[in-house]
């Protein structure tokens, strides 16, 4: 999600900024909204602050294979099928 690295100050060069995480849920289990308040504070005390907002979503289709089409005389079970042939 990145990292802060134009932290600056008129007074002070060796500023590191930090965050601080709040997690909300998504829309389902694997979903979820982040928000990371970020803040640096020079050697006087003075300190920015800003708000990034990660969302974590899942929009990708869940994948599958069937199995092979196959042909049967009407008088068989389709549940009770034994296949045979070379391999």
């Amino acid at each position: 999600t990145g990292d802060v690295t134009d932290e600056a100050d008129n007074c002070d060069s060796g500023l590191e900024a930090t965050y601080s995480d709040a997690v909300a849920d998504g829309n389902c289990a694997n979903e979820s909204v982040i928000t990371r308040t970020w803040s640096v504070t020079d050697d006087c005390g003075n300190t920015a602050t800003l708000v990034q907002t990660i969302n974590i979503v899942d929009t990708t289709a869940p994948t599958f294979t069937v199995p092979a089409d196959v042909t049967i005389e009407c008088d068989q079970d389709a549940n009770d099928l034994t296949l045979t042939g070379d391999v």
